[in-house]
C-alpha cells in the first residue's frame, strides 16, 4: 500500500509542522505575484483565555480592537501590493462545534475616490460573523487583495474563493449539509455530525500546472478536471479557484464518501481522461465520474459498517480527559483487513460498473487510499499535498468548517508570515509586513513576536493543536513548534 500510485506519485512527507515542500518552479527572474493575502484567528474559551499553546491573561480580549478595525488596517497596508479589489471570509465557530460555524464572505472591487479597505470593512461589519455572538470558540478570517492579472475584476472572480460556489452560472448555493465524523472527547469516539461543510482559499501568485498520473496537468485542464470529479461546476478563469478545488478534493478527513472518492483517483484511475469517458478534456467533454451520491449512499456504507465493527481497536483517547487520540497500527491493518474481504468482486460490481474485475493489489491500494484519508487527510494534509504537486508562485490561507479555529498557511516562491502575541488570543497572517504590524489593541499596540515563513516552500498550521496525535503533533514533541507555539 505505501508504493506509489497513478495519482499520487508518492505519500506526501510525514506530518511534521513546519513542512517544507519541493522548491518552486519558476524562472530566477520572475516577478512577485501582484496580490496579497491576509487575516486573523481570534481563539477565545470560556475564561477569555488563549485556547493554543500560551494561556493568556484573564480578560486579555477586552483590550484587542473589533475584528473589523484590524481588518480594515490590513487591507490597506497589504494594498501595495494590488488594490484593485478585494475579499474576506469568515467561519465563526460556536462552543462545541455540533452546528458547524456561522460563515459569511464578502468581495469588492475598488470604487474611484473610495478606499478599498473602507469598503471591505463596512460590508464585513453587515454580512460577516465578528467573534461577538454569544458561546464562541474562535472566529478566521482569511482575505485578500488584487492586482488582475489572470482574470477580470468582477466579482466571481474576486478571492478568498470557494471551489462549488463561486462563479459567473449561479453556483451560489449555500454549502451542502454533509455528515462529518469528528472526535468528542467526552464520548471518547468520533461521532458523526452534520454541518456546512465549506473550504475557502485566498491565494497569490500564479498556478501553472499540476503534477499528477504522472505527467504535468496544466491549470486549465485541472478545472475540466475538477467539474467532474466533484459534480460542481465553475465558470470562473482564473487559476486559484482551481486550488481551491483541488483543497476541498483532498481534505477528506471524517468524510467516508469523499475518502472513497480520492482513493478510486489513487489507486483505479491512470490518467485525467479517466473521468471523461477517455475523451481529452473539454468544456463539451462527458463526464464518467460517479456522482456523490454513489460514494455517500453505496460506498460509504460499507466502509460505515465495517468502522463500526473495529472504532474501537483503532482509536486510543491520549491528552488529559482524552482530549486528543492516538490510531493502533494493529487496529487499522485489521480494519483494512476486514475491507478487502467485504468488497469481494460482486459486492464491488454492484457498487460501481466494472470494479468486480479489480485485481487484489488494486483492492488493496484502492482500501488503504479511503481508510488513511479518513484518518489522516486533514486541511494540513490537503495543503501539503497541493502545494508539493502544484507547479508556479504560492502564498495561500486555507481555512475549512470542519476544523474548528483553524487556518493553514502555506508559500511556495512568494512571501508569507504571522504575528502573535503571548498574552492576547489573536494571530494575524499576510503576505505584507506592514499588514503583520498593525495596532491590535486600544492603546495602539501591534502584535510583537513575527514568524516568516520560509518562500523555498513551507506549511504551518495555526490554531490549536490537532485531535490526531502523530508525528510532529504528538504531546512529547510539541517544543518542535517553537517560537511560534503560541501560534503553531
Amino acid at each position: 500500500p505505501d508504493q506509489p500510485t497513478p495519482f499520487t506519485g508518492h505519500h506526501s512527507p510525514r506530518r511534521c509542522p513546519p513542512r517544507r515542500l519541493l522548491p518552486p518552479r519558476l524562472p530566477s527572474d520572475a516577478p512577485p505575484g501582484m496580490c496579497g493575502n491576509l487575516g486573523l484567528l481570534l481563539t477565545i474559551d470560556a475564561q477569555g483565555r488563549l485556547v493554543v499553546r500560551v494561556v493568556a491573561a484573564d480578560g486579555a480580549e477586552a483590550q484587542l480592537l473589533k475584528p473589523a478595525d484590524v481588518l480594515e488596517a490590513m487591507v490597506a497596508a497589504t494594498e501595495i501590493r494590488g488594490g484593485q479589489a478585494g475579499g474576506l471570509s469568515a467561519f465563526e465557530y460556536p462552543r462545541g462545534g455540533n452546528t458547524g460555524p456561522a460563515m459569511g464572505r464578502v468581495r469588492a472591487i475598488a470604487r474611484k475616490r473610495y478606499p478599498l479597505a473602507q469598503d471591505l470593512a463596512n460590508q464585513f461589519r453587515r454580512s460577516c460573523p465578528s467573534g461577538k455572538a454569544s458561546r464562541v470558540s474562535a472566529l478566521s478570517v482569511v482575505g485578500h487583495t488584487r492586482f488582475a492579472t489572470g482574470s477580470v475584476n468582477k466579482i466571481p472572480e474576486l478571492h478568498p474563493h470557494d471551489w462549488g460556489h463561486s462563479g459567473y452560472k449561479g453556483e451560489h448555493a449555500a454549502p451542502a449539509q454533509e455528515r462529518v465524523w469528528q472526535w468528542d472527547p467526552p464520548a471518547q469516539r468520533l461521532v458523526p455530525r452534520v454541518i456546512p461543510f465549506a473550504v475557502h482559499l485566498s491565494h497569490n501568485g500564479d498556478f501553472d500546472a499540476l503534477e499528477a498520473y504522472s505527467g504535468s496537468v496544466v491549470q486549465s485542464e485541472v478545472g475540466l478536471w475538477l467539474e467532474r470529479v466533484l459534480h460542481l461546476p465553475n465558470s470562473t478563469t482564473g487559476d486559484s479557484p482551481k486550488l481551491a478545488g483541488l483543497v476541498q478534493l483532498l481534505r477528506v478527513q471524517g468524510r467516508w464518501g469523499p475518502a472513497v472518492r480520492l482513493a478510486w483517483l489513487r489507486a483505479v484511475c491512470t490518467r485525467t481522461s479517466a473521468v471523461s469517458g477517455g475523451d481529452h478534456l473539454t468544456k463539451s467533454a462527458p463526464n464518467t465520474c460517479p456522482p456523490p451520491a454513489a460514494w455517500a449512499e453505496g460506498w460509504a456504507k460499507v466502509f460505515e459498517a465495517a468502522w463500526a465493527r473495529h472504532e474501537g481497536s483503532v482509536l486510543r483517547p491520549a491528552g488529559p480527559n482524552g482530549e486528543r487520540y492516538r490510531l493502533s497500527a494493529q487496529g487499522v491493518a485489521a480494519l483494512c483487513a476486514d475491507l478487502r474481504d467485504a468488497l469481494d468482486g460482486p459486492t464491488r460490481g454492484a457498487l460501481l460498473k466494472g470494479a468486480e474485475h479489480w485485481p487484489p493489489a488494486t483492492v488493496a491500494a484502492f482500501v488503504h487510499h479511503a481508510v488513511r484519508g479518513f484518518l489522516r487527510g486533514d486541511l494540513y494534509q490537503a495543503v501539503t499535498e497541493v502545494l508539493h504537486r502544484a507547479e508556479g508562485s504560492f502564498g495561500v490561507q486555507v481555512h475549512c468548517s470542519a476544523e474548528v479555529g483553524v487556518v493553514v498557511l502555506g508559500c511556495k516562491g512568494q512571501p508569507m508570515g504571522l504575528a502573535y502575541a503571548p498574552d492576547l488570543p489573536l494571530c494575524l497572517f499576510g503576505s505584507e509586513t506592514a499588514a503583520l504590524q498593525v495596532p491590535v489593541t486600544a492603546d495602539g499596540r501591534p502584535l510583537p513576536k513575527r514568524l516568516d515563513l520560509d518562500e523555498a516552500g513551507e506549511v504551518v498550521r495555526v490554531g490549536p493543536r490537532a485531535p490526531l496525535e502523530e508525528g510532529a503533533f504528538s504531546e512529547g514533541r510539541a517544543a518542535r513548534a517553537t517560537p511560534a507555539a503560541a501560534a503553531a
